[in-house]
C-alpha cells in the first residue's frame, strides 16, 4: 500500500506543477508583446524541429522509389547521348523521344544488384530483371562508371551476370590516347586490378591513360571507361602486358544497367550466313 500512496502522491504533485506552469506561461504571455512574441517564436522553433524530424523519415522511405526514377532516366540519358554521338555530325534532325530511340544504337535497362560475388576466381552478380524486363543472354551489363559484365543466363524476373572478375571473361578494350586496342582481363587477385596484353612494344604508353571498350565486340558500346593504365611489362619482348586499375568498385554495386545492342540479330544472322559459305 505504501508503495501505490507514494505513486499516488508523485503523480498529484506532477499534475498539479504541469498546470502551474501551463498557468504561469499563459499568464507571462499576456502581460507583455516581447514575451508573447519569445514564447510563439520557441513554439514555431519546436514545431520546425519536429517538421523537420518527420520529413527526414519520409525522405528516407522515399529513397527506394526515388532512385528507381533516377535509374529509368539514366537510362533514357544514355540512349539520347548514343544517339547524339552518332549523328550529331550528320545535322540529323533529332527532335523527339520517338525519334531519338529509333535511331539509337544502343538502349538500356536499369536493374538493381541482389547479389554480388567477389572472392572467387568466377564471380557472378544477380540482378532484379529478367526475360519479362527485356534482358537477353550476353547484354553487357554496365554502371555509370563503366563495365561489368555480362548476362550469363536470364530468368523471367531475374539474371546471373558473368561479372568482369571472372579470370575467364575477357573484354576487347583499347588506349584512349593512341586508340590501340588488346585484351582486358582480370588476374584473380585484387578486385582493384587487372591486366591488358596483346599491346604492341611500340606502343607509347603513358601511366594514368584510360582504358575504354573498343567498340569491336556486341556487347558493350565503344568508349566506356573501364580502367587506368599503372605500369608495364615486356612479354616475350613482342609486346606489353599492362597492369590496369579498375575504374567501377565491384564492391558497392546497387544500380546496373543492361546494355541492348538493337542491331545485334542482324548481324549475328549475316555472320552465320558468311560461316555457312
Amino acid at each position: 500500500m505504501r508503495k501505490d500512496n507514494l505513486f499516488i502522491v508523485r503523480f498529484v504533485n506532477l499534475s498539479i506543477f504541469l498546470i502551474l506552469e501551463g498557468l504561469a506561461i499563459f499568464m507571462i504571455s499576456r502581460t507583455t508583446l516581447v514575451q508573447k512574441s519569445g514564447i510563439i517564436k520557441g513554439l514555431y522553433s519546436v514545431n520546425a524541429s519536429i517538421n523537420k524530424q518527420i520529413s527526414s523519415v519520409q525522405e528516407y522511405f522515399a529513397l527506394k522509389e526515388n532512385n528507381q526514377i533516377l535509374a529509368q532516366e539514366n537510362a533514357l540519358l544514355r540512349s539520347r547521348n548514343n544517339s547524339l554521338e552518332k549523328y550529331i555530325g550528320e545535322n540529323y534532325p533529332l527532335v523527339t523521344d520517338s525519334v531519338l530511340y529509333k535511331y539509337a544504337d544502343y538502349t538500356y535497362i536499369p536493374a538493381r544488384v541482389i547479389s554480388n560475388q567477389t572472392n572467387k576466381l568466377h564471380n557472378v552478380i544477380v540482378i532484379d530483371k529478367g526475360t519479362s524486363d527485356g534482358i537477353k543472354e550476353d547484354m553487357g551489363i554496365i554502371t555509370a562508371k563503366g563495365v561489368v559484365g555480362y548476362v550469363l543466363t536470364a530468368g523471367e524476373k531475374y539474371s546471373v551476370v558473368c561479372s568482369l572478375l571472372d579470370i575467364e571473361n575477357m573484354v576487347s578494350a583499347t588506349i584512349s590516347s593512341s586508340n590501340t586496342f588488346g585484351t582486358l582481363y582480370w588476374n584473380g587477385k585484387s578486385t582493384k586490378k587487372a591486366l591488358l596484353k596483346d599491346i604492341p612494344i611500340h606502343t607509347e604508353i603513358i601511366k594514368g591513360d584510360t582504358v575504354t571498350t573498343s567498340g569491336y565486340s556486341m556487347i558493350y558500346p565503344p568508349h566506356l571507361p573501364i580502367a587506368t593504365i599503372t605500369g608495364k611489362s615486356k612479354n616475350n619482348g613482342i609486346n606489353y602486358e599492362l597492369s590496369v586499375e579498375l575504374i567501377e568498385d565491384f564492391n558497392t554495386l546497387m544500380t546496373v544497367y543492361a546494355v541492348c545492342f538493337k542491331e545485334k540479330e542482324e548481324i549475328e544472322t549475316l555472320l552465320k550466313n558468311s560461316d555457312k559459305r
